[in-house]
This record gives C-alpha cells, sequence and structure tokens, in this order.
C-alpha cells in the first residue's frame, strides 16, 4: 500500500485535473498546483520536495502517473494503472479494509 502523502497527491491529481494544452484531450495538473495543494506553496523547495518524496515514487514505483511537458509547465497526469490504484484505495469495500 502507497504512503498516505501518495495517496492524498492521487486524489489531487484526479480531482484536479485539467485538459492538458497540445496533448489530445489528456488530463493533468501543473507540478506547481500540486505542490501548492500538498505544501502550501510552489517555492522551489517544495517543488524538490515534491519531485523526491511525492512525482518519483509515483513514475518509478508504482507507474501511476506520467509527466508532460508543455512549454515551461510540467504537467503530472495519471496513468491507467494510477486511476485504477486511486479507486482501489477510494473504495474500501474493494480494497478488503
Amino acid at each position: 500500500v502507497p504512503e498516505e502523502v501518495l495517496i492524498q497527491a492521487l486524489k489531487i491529481i484526479h480531482t484536479d485535473s485539467v485538459i492538458i494544452p497540445l496533448s489530445s484531450g489528456m488530463r493533468g495538473i501543473t507540478k506547481k498546483d500540486l505542490a501548492k495543494k500538498i505544501f502550501g506553496s510552489s517555492s522551489k523547495q517544495n517543488l524538490t520536495r515534491l519531485q523526491r518524496s511525492i512525482t518519483q515514487k509515483l513514475l518509478k514505483t508504482w507507474k501511476a502517473v506520467e509527466s508532460v511537458k508543455v512549454g515551461r509547465s510540467e504537467y503530472i497526469a495519471l496513468t491507467a494503472e494510477g486511476d485504477y490504484l486511486r479507486y482501489i484505495l477510494e473504495n474500501k469495500e474493494t480494497s478488503g479494509q
């Protein structure tokens, strides 16, 4: 089971996602917006913290998100695995808890 902060991040990415420009209907959230929601600000320190403690784990360990660059912005989008993982963790009756 992923850490609580990772579960929180998956929920935020799902609920606050917008259509990513130039990406044929993909939905995601900018890294700055995600940092603001989790840590309260999008300072360089918080963006680094987001990258190390959340995004890398969701990207590499869980394969739950993918990164999409559009201009200077970087979006985080849920993959099919990430959406399924979020669904399982949100619906306690399916996770056996």
